[in-house]
């Protein structure tokens, strides 16, 4: 995957083979590129605008600033005042709980990013509609009905996600300004703009988190090649039952009934097996557009609510393996890694890598910030690896992991070594190989 100018993305790769007539499965793999900024580069102001100069009081001195703006019903600074606060390591926990407590006051009202909406809508051309939720702005030229669908979902990953923040003891705040989502219907259409906006080549990547842009970016999987191979087997079996209805006609008219039975008989069989077969695939292709809505909308909160921070690195572990736990294709109940979150193909190319002797070494797999571009076997096992392992320690101690990612914020943004990942890791969970043999056991 190649990476922002400037900046880099998170994709999801979705390789869908092309199914037979009777699609029993699809594959969908995530290739993402780590964060790669140069040492000490200044933070990129993002829709929170946290990553803004120290600010020039102290952080007890802003918690007061924003209580008294709060009190005179100027919400607005009271906002400013607490994420200043925030930045300050003495207040950060209680500037968070103020923002959140203060994003639930009545009469508060999200604003929107109007520039970032306005740009994105510019280069995006005519024909794409904007709609809004509570907390996000979408932008789609897709049926309105499959667009609400997503926004609804988008609502319901941030509900998970401050569910699950909360617990890992994550002082995480509320956005500043709705977030904003892009989708396409078109596959082709979401390769064009990905390759010509976001400086990549978009062949399989089902959807992205552009970091410089901060918006989310995927498409209709109905429109993917996969799918749109067994749409075209399914329009061929479609053509099979008119010839052979055809046939049938023909046999009647020659006087040839028993044949012309048999023939109606086959067309029968093979027209209610494509109609199961096309609902079939009509709901995997929603389910696969959830999942990845949910991915995608993890990695968006995560890095505008300060539990990651867009000018640090962080392992691939970490950052996929929270994205990978939200996947779900029931947004409707709760999801996440406390409720056995992910997708459940994830959790099985685990088990076979594991049985077959393939996983990756855990010191291996924590020390490492990116997938490989080109390796698409080895970024599978780091995504089925990262998904179990972020899942599993999630379980054990999700204090640990909240603890983790704040560490990873501290100090001056630099280059995150392999070495100081795995020291981070170690001081963290214990050291990888011991943590490795109980993540790895049969029955654990």
């Amino acid at each position: 995957m190649r990476r922002e100018r400037a900046g880099y993305l998170r994709a999801a790769f979705a390789l869908l083979g092309c199914p037979t007539l009777m699609l029993t499965a699809f594959s969908v793999l995530r290739l993402a590129g780590g964060p790669r900024p140069a040492a000490g580069a200044p933070a990129r102001i993002m829709a929170m605008g946290e990553a803004r100069p120290p600010a020039a009081r102290g952080g007890e001195a802003l918690m007061e600033a924003g209580a008294q703006a709060a009190a005179r019903g100027d919400l607005a600074g009271a906002d400013d005042a607490y994420r200043q606060a925030w930045r300050d390591a003495t207040t950060r926990v209680r500037a968070a709980a103020a923002l959140q407590d203060l994003h639930r006051t009545p009469g508060f009202r999200l604003p929107t990013d109007e520039g970032a909406v306005e740009r994105t809508a510019r280069l995006l051309g005519p024909g794409f509609r904007r709609s809004e939720t509570a907390h996000f702005v979408v932008l789609s030229d897709c049926p309105e009905d499959w667009t609400q669908g997503r926004a609804r979902v988008l609502e319901r990953t941030r509900d998970q996600f401050f569910r699950v923040a909360a617990r890992m003891s994550a002082p995480v705040y509320p956005h500043r300004a709705k977030l904003l989502c892009v989708l396409f219907a078109q596959r082709d259409d979401y390769a064009a703009f990905a390759r010509a906006q976001d400086g990549m080549d978009a062949g399989w990547i089902a959807g992205y988190y552009a970091t410089l842009s901060n918006r989310i970016v995927f498409y209709n999987d109905s429109t993917s090649p996969g799918f749109a191979a067994a749409g075209q087997k399914l329009a061929d079996a479609d053509a099979q039952v008119r010839l052979l209805r055809d046939r049938a006609l023909d046999a009647e008219r020659d006087g040839r009934s028993s044949g012309a039975a048999q023939l109606r008989g086959r067309a029968e069989d093979l027209e209610r097996q494509v109609r199961r077969e096309r609902a079939r695939l009509g709901r995997a292709a929603s389910d696969s557009s959830t999942s990845k809505a949910t991915h995608e909308a993890t990695h968006l909160l995560a890095f505008n609510t300060g539990l990651q921070l867009p000018d640090r690195e962080y392992p691939f572990w970490v950052s996929e393996g929270l994205a990978t736990s939200f996947e779900t294709d029931r947004a409707d109940a709760a999801f996440g890694p406390d409720r056995g979150g992910g997708r459940g193909d994830r959790r099985q190319r685990f088990e076979e890598l594991r049985d077959d002797g393939k996983l990756i070494p855990l010191a291996d797999l924590v020390g490492r910030c990116e997938a490989p571009r080109e390796d698409a076997e080895r970024a599978d096992a780091m995504y089925a690896e990262s998904f179990v392992l972020f899942s599993w320690l999630f379980a054990r101690d999700p204090g640990a992991v909240g603890a983790f990612l704040s560490e990873l914020g501290q100090g001056q943004p630099a280059r995150l070594s392999p070495e100081r990942a795995v020291a981070l890791f170690a001081a963290h969970f214990g050291d990888p190989a011991q943590v490795e043999q109980r993540l790895t056991r049969r029955g654990r």
